[in-house]
């Protein structure tokens, strides 16, 4: 089971609204095709989806530095995979999203070989998912418009990006969107914005829709871990790090501070492996687990989808980004209908395909 070849190529997906969130907005996925084929023919796929606002990453940088690795992976055994990423983690230090596609696309090969899923991989431990769904930013109008469809299509909860505004702009949204969904619970995204007192102020400024709010996910800067543990003591919310978490180090300091109780994890950040070994981790030691993603298309929602279920005991599932996309060329994978994610269909690694243009 080695590999024959590596290759990259863009991956572009327009957006049917604008993805925004506190530091900037998408209009389209200017994502990454990663390739790896082996031998035998079988072919695996994986996907970076770099985010320069968030990560510092661009699809330069990942087509270039990921590029650079297919002589160095030419003639390696898939099956050896947890080699296969340490040797790659250091080149690829400077583009997560680059490791967690080339990690992604070496194992699809491997599993497809082995006509098994990433879900049975993963442990198998449930088949369907329930996602929430994003309410980005924009205006009051938008916000309780994209609510009342939300609520229309069955979603239970809805993340709602803050941040980036004035505060009284965020409470007029964040209660027309409660209003118009009133069975719906509610995730705060604030993508390091806020300071501690900002984000109190925000809690204490919802009124009653204050007791439906069941996560603040990374309000305030990446590095102020204190920060984050304190708005959770003081403002009485479960709050999760997100931007802050990268890492096995980062867990460490995540558990000396007993205010944050929850983790996102994304494989664009933390690598396909190490985000399996980083879920079972923050789970051992009492976390509330999050498995999110960036603006990625059903091949990386889908790896993400196996990783939460097949693990399982997952509270908050945010994969709904293909749901904001338009025609792209993709074929297969799970199955969705409004919040549900059923995994049953996928038969072979991730089980979608990318046709040739």
């Amino acid at each position: 089971m080695k590999i024959e070849s590596l290759s990259l190529s863009p991956l572009t997906v327009p957006l049917t609204e604008p993805f925004g969130i506190a530091t900037g907005a998408h209009h389209a996925a200017e994502n990454v095709a990663v390739r790896v084929k082996l031998e035998d023919g079988t072919e695996g796929l994986g996907e970076a989806a770099p985010v320069p606002h968030i990560s510092g990453e661009t699809r330069e940088q990942v087509l270039q530095t990921a590029g650079e690795l297919a002589a160095l992976l030419r003639g390696q055994d898939v099956r050896q995979y947890r080699r296969l990423s340490a040797m790659v983690r250091e080149p690829l230090a400077a583009v997560p999203s680059a490791l967690a596609a080339v990690e992604m696309a070496i194992l699809d090969a491997l599993l497809r070989s082995w006509g098994a899923s990433f879900l049975e991989f993963f442990g198998g431990r449930e088949t369907e998912l329930e996602t929430d769904i994003t309410i980005t930013t924009g205006t009051v109008e938008q916000a309780e418009r994209a609510a009342a469809r939300a609520l229309g299509l069955g979603f239970r909860e809805l993340k709602i990006k803050v941040g980036g505004a004035d505060l009284d702009h965020d409470v007029r949204r964040l209660r027309a969107i409660a209003a118009a969904a009133p069975s719906c619970t509610l995730v705060l995204d604030g993508n390091t914005a806020f300071s501690v007192a900002s984000g109190l102020e925000l809690l204490r400024a919802l009124g009653p829709a204050r007791d439906r709010v069941t996560l603040f996910e990374q309000p305030v800067p990446r590095e102020d871990w204190d920060g984050l543990a304190e708005l959770s003591l003081k403002g009485d919310v479960l709050v999760a790090a997100d931007e802050g978490f990268r890492s096995a180090e980062d867990l460490g300091r995540i558990v000396k501070r007993p205010g944050i109780g929850a983790v996102n994890i994304k494989t664009a950040k933390l690598g396909v492996i190490g985000g399996f070994d980083l879920l079972r981790a923050a789970q051992s030691l009492g976390l509330v687990v999050m498995v999110g993603g960036m603006v990625e298309t059903e091949i990386s929602m889908g790896v993400s989808a196996c990783l939460a279920a097949g693990v399982g005991g997952v509270r908050f599932v945010d994969l709904d980004t293909p749901l904001f996309m338009g025609q792209r060329p993709l074929r297969g994978g799970y199955a969705q209908e409004g919040p549900r994610i059923d995994l049953s269909p996928i038969r072979r690694g991730h089980g979608v395909t990318l046709q040739e243009s």
